[in-house]
């Protein structure tokens, strides 16, 4: 029998043959599927990393192709070891963001996809970096040559040239004149990263926003080697000013202790400490104790400290306190309006877009809330007129409770209501400017009073073009009982566009930090002297723990 027609008579005659056959004829398929799929794709490239330089907890940016439009078993590596999942906010199969661990180090960085590994691109640790040897300071030391802009007033933008200013900003500042009352000395105001003043920083050119309560006057740039000479510069017509006086330095204490502790095995827990906000009129905040050594001393508007616990069943007997001090300068703030009736908004809308969108905390774009903000300002076109029927609406229509009402409160609860208390009073205001496409910010800490206590409180802001933000609070513009040291003829004029420099600000805005550890355990504390994401935060292996966050105390009033 021919070979062939004995196959043909096996095939035919066995099932197993048969099923052996289509077994081989779907492996090889298979494989050759594998094999036209792996070489068509590309192993991943990097171009770019932005920054190439950082420390835990910043984000950084890899740009290039073949990344993958999701992630699925890709990773980056970095120094041998890979970033965890959750530490990824953006991957598409050009751009990958993630945030750095906090146990950073220095090494390459990889993109890692079933395709294979890119090739490597430098990162460097910044807490790592050797101290650059001494400097000539006469030929480093910046110089400014001149500047250009169209719109000199707060909040336009100029261009600096000159040399020396570094490739990198770092911890460089610039700084303009800010005039502050009955002061026998001069009065400066560095340009804000809150709201993203510095646009670019390069050796010879620098391009920024004039900042929030600056004035004709001079300016001028300080590095690390040094300070530029001074240049003047004189702002063009304005729709208003703020005139600042009556400075106060305040020393508050921040406490927080843990105990009761039960963990599995070695466990941490971390405290993300409010950090005083800086504004136009809080300019300058400093650390003058801090226990124990902080993780990082400013992030996302908080001081990192943590506490770690050594492989114990129960530690019920011992406690573990959080301590921070600081010295805050306070101003009070006084507005005045040229033209309240200008309808331009253009600076306003351009940059500061995220200060008008809705979010957890500022419902904007709730329905409820539209419909009521379109009902009160009606017609009306000039931003701060509208801030100001808003204003008015809320203190003549809604009744202030003196006691702040629970945790698990609702704001909006107060449209049914009629009632609300200073926070919910400050969160309206905010939410119902910015359905009007008005930039508006809530801001929270505490108000010293004479007995020198720190009274949890709430107040607003808006930005109007040309003038910067100005400051609003319902509550105490309602009649908030209060012991301010210079008490006003009328609170309900004063507190719209005017604050007293008893307010200290903990937070402008909501803190969005960023967890620590991805399987943690969080903790929130709402309706508090600071808006923040997350307050604390336990290891996996913390099965439990009870905290205690003491009133923030005034230690000295200067």
């Amino acid at each position: 029998m021919k070979s062939e027609n004995k196959l043909l008579y096996l095939f035919r005659k066995y099932p197993s043959v048969r099923g052996g056959f289509y077994l081989f004829i779907c492996i090889t398929i298979t494989f050759a599927i594998i094999f036209v799929t792996k070489s068509l794709q590309k192993p991943p490239v990097i171009t770019s990393l932005t920054p190439s330089t950082g420390t835990g907890g910043e984000v950084v940016s890899l740009k290039g192709k073949y990344f993958g439009s999701q992630r699925s078993d890709s990773y980056v590596e970095l120094g041998g070891n890979r970033i965890t999942a959750s530490d990824y906010t953006i991957w598409t199969d050009t751009e990958i963001s993630l945030v750095l661990p906090f146990a950073i180090s220095d090494g390459l960085m990889y993109v890692v996809t079933p395709a294979g590994r890119s090739e490597p691109v430098v990162f460097t640790n910044k807490d790592t970096m050797p101290i650059p040897s001494p400097v000539d300071t006469k030929t480093t030391q910046p110089h400014i040559q001149s500047f250009s802009g169209e719109n000199l007033t707060v909040g336009g933008i100029i261009t600096i040239s000159g040399n020396n200013f570094g490739s990198l900003r770092k911890e460089s500042e610039v700084y303009f004149s800010s005039k502050i009352l009955n002061s026998s000395t001069d009065s400066w105001i560095s340009c804000s990263d809150f709201d993203g003043d510095y646009i670019f920083w390069g050796d010879q050119e620098i391009t920024l926003r004039i900042p929030d309560g600056a004035t004709s006057g001079y300016f001028y740039i300080r590095t690390q080697n040094g300070t530029s000479n001074k240049v003047r510069i004189d702002f063009s017509k304005s729709n208003g000013k703020k005139e600042y006086s009556d400075e106060h330095t305040y020393i508050l204490s921040l406490g927080a202790n843990i105990k009761d502790i039960k963990t599995s095995s070695d466990a941490s827990v971390t405290f993300f400490m409010p950090h005083p906000a800086l504004s136009a009129w809080q300019r300058s905040v400093t650390v003058t104790e801090s226990y124990p050594t902080p993780l990082l001393t400013n992030y996302e508007n908080s001081i990192i400290q943590q506490v770690s616990i050594e492989n114990v069943i129960t530690t019920e007997q011992e406690k573990y306190e959080f301590k921070n001090t600081f010295a805050v300068k306070t101003l009070a703030v006084n507005t005045s309006i040229t033209n309240p009736t200008a309808k331009t908004q253009t600076i306003a809308k351009q940059f500061y877009s995220n200060y008008t969108k809705s979010n957890n905390l500022v419902q904007s774009d709730n329905e409820n809330i539209k419909n009521l903000a379109s009902s009160i300002v009606k017609k009306e076109t000039s931003p701060y007129k509208k801030a100001q029927l808003i204003y008015n609406y809320i203190i003549n229509n809604f009744v202030l409770l003196q006691e702040n009402k629970p945790l698990t409160s609702n704001t909006l609860d107060v449209l049914e209501t009629g009632s609300a208390d200073a926070y919910d009073m400050a969160l309206l205001f905010t939410t119902l400017a910015r359905a009007v496409g008005i930039p508006a910010i809530m801001d929270s800490g505490v108000i010293v009073q004479q007995n020198m206590t720190a009274q949890n409180h709430w107040w607003a802001e808006f930005y109007l073009d040309t003038v910067g933000w100005i400051p609003v609070d319902p509550a105490m513009g309602a009649g908030l009982e209060c012991e301010v040291f210079q008490p006003v003829e009328n609170p309900k004029s004063y507190y719209f566009g005017n604050l007293d420099s008893q307010h200290i600000t903990f937070s402008r805005d909501i803190n969005n930090i960023k967890s620590s550890q991805a399987a943690g355990k969080k903790v929130y504390r709402p309706r508090s002297y600071a808006l923040q994401s997350i307050w604390e935060e336990a290891s996996d292996e913390t099965l439990q723990y009870s905290s205690y966050w003491a009133p923030v105390q005034v230690l000295g009033v200067y």
